[in-house]
């Protein structure tokens, strides 16, 4: 993946692709691995949670990413289709400190 389609996905504070074009489960797997990395480098260890959105591409690139994750050696708890006060309040109620970070909700 080109650093120029990156810059145009990866924004401050979202990501937003074409589903099958620009977001697949390969990109957000590579997603998972980045932010697993991040995490360890910045934060300890920690188990992450993540939700979905109610896109049909949703339950296939939220497996990817969390496959990202969990291959680098951190948990995740998959919530599965919520909204982000939701996502919100499984990380509060599992964790007292913990990264949160909803599914990419990629536009097609």
């Amino acid at each position: 993946m080109s650093r120029e389609l990156l810059d145009k996905i990866i924004k401050a504070y979202d990501i937003r692709g074409l589903v099958d074009e620009e977001v697949i489960p390969d990109f957000t797997f590579a997603l998972g691995i980045a932010f697993a990395k991040f995490v360890e480098r910045e934060r300890e260890p920690a188990t992450i949670v993540v939700g979905e959105d109610m896109r049909p591409s949703s339950p296939d690139l939220a497996g990817a990413f969390s496959d990202g994750i969990t291959s680098q050696g951190l948990d995740v708890i998959r919530i599965g289709l919520a909204s982000t006060d939701q996502l919100y309040f499984a990380a509060g109620k599992f964790f007292k400190r913990v990264p949160i970070i909803p599914m990419p909700t990629p536009i097609r």
